[in-house]
C-alpha cells in the first residue's frame, strides 16, 4: 500500500512542484483529479479513496456513486473542453494487469471527438454492456479487461490479453492526435497543463 502513488498523494499531497492539491472534485468514495501525461488538456482520472485494484474489484455498493460522478466528470468536461471518452486497464493481480501501470482503481476520462471503438474491437474480442456488475464478473473469473466508453457514453468491454502492452490505450490515442512519442506520462508529465486543468476544472461541479 505505501508503494501506491495515489495512496500517497491523498496522504501527502501531490509530490510535483509547488502545488500539494491537484484534486477537483470529491463524493465518499472516490476523487477527481487531472492525469499526469495531458495527451489533450482536460484529461481526468477518477481513483477510488480506498485502495482496490481496479474499478472491477470495487464494492458493488459503489456503483451507483461511480456511475454519478463519471456523469458530473463528463458534464464538466462537455461545459469547457467538449465531449468525452473513457476508459480502463482493468488489472485483477499484479500478474494480470490489463496493461494498467498503478494498480489502483482509476477511469481516465479524456475530452476528444477521437473514438477508438473500431480500433479496439480490431484488435479484441469485445461486447457492449449496460452495468459496471460486467467488469466485476471478469475480476472475479481472474480475466483482465479493457473498459471503453465513447462519446455517447456506450459502453464496452474487451478481453485483455496476458501480455498488453502498458499504457496501450494511452499509445492508440497518442497515435491517432498525431503525438505517438508523448503516450508515456511517467517521460512527459506536462505538469503545465495539469496546473492549468486543475484552475479550469475546480470550480464547475454542478
Amino acid at each position: 500500500m505505501d508503494l501506491c502513488p495515489y495512496c500517497d498523494e491523498l496522504k501527502n499531497g501531490f509530490p510535483y512542484g509547488d502545488r500539494k492539491n491537484r484534486i477537483v472534485y470529491r463524493s465518499k468514495n472516490f476523487y477527481v483529479f487531472p492525469a499526469l501525461g495531458q495527451l489533450v488538456e482536460g484529461y481526468l482520472l477518477i481513483a477510488s479513496q480506498h485502495h482496490f485494484i481496479s474499478l472491477g474489484g470495487i464494492p458493488t455498493a459503489y456503483y451507483a456513486e461511480l456511475q454519478e460522478v463519471r456523469q458530473k466528470v463528463r458534464n464538466a468536461l462537455r461545459l469547457v473542453y467538449g465531449p468525452a471518452i473513457f476508459f480502463e486497464h482493468g488489472a485483477v493481480n499484479t500478474n494480470l494487469r490489463g496493461g494498467c501501470c498503478i494498480d489502483h482503481a482509476h477511469l481516465h476520462a479524456v475530452p476528444t471527438k477521437l473514438d477508438l471503438l473500431d480500433d479496439l474491437t480490431s484488435a479484441f474480442r469485445s461486447r457492449p454492456i449496460n452495468s459496471w456488475e460486467d467488469l466485476a464478473r471478469s475480476f472475479r473469473q481472474q480475466h483482465s479487461y479493457l473498459y471503453y466508453e465513447n462519446q455517447s457514453a456506450q459502453q464496452y468491454l474487451f478481453d485483455a490479453p496476458d501480455n498488453m502492452p502498458a499504457q496501450y490505450i494511452r499509445k492508440l490515442l497518442a497515435k491517432k492526435l498525431g503525438r505517438p512519442n508523448q503516450w508515456n506520462w511517467m517521460t512527459d508529465p506536462t505538469l503545465d497543463k495539469v496546473a492549468k486543468t486543475t484552475d479550469l476544472l475546480s470550480n464547475v461541479w454542478e
